[in-house]
């Protein structure tokens, strides 16, 4: 089965962002194509990636004994 990722991260909403409007229409699009395919969707203006710092990054290489 087919999947498509449509990402959205412009702070404008709407039609005041026109890659909104052109990742909406490409997805509009390609469903007709895919009619039984799974569309995953995420705004990141919506809901943002939390910040990853170096130290969050590297407590998984730390060893579990010194976990806090």
């Amino acid at each position: 089965m087919a999947t498509l990722l449509h990402i959205d991260s412009s702070v404008f909403g709407g039609e005041a962002s026109a890659s909104r409007t052109v990742s909406e229409a490409f997805r509009k699009t390609w469903q007709e194509q895919h009619p039984n395919g799974t569309v995953v969707y995420r705004d990141l203006a919506a809901n943002p990636v939390p910040h990853i710092t170096a130290e969050a990054h590297t407590a998984g290489f730390a060893d579990p004994a010194t976990h806090t």
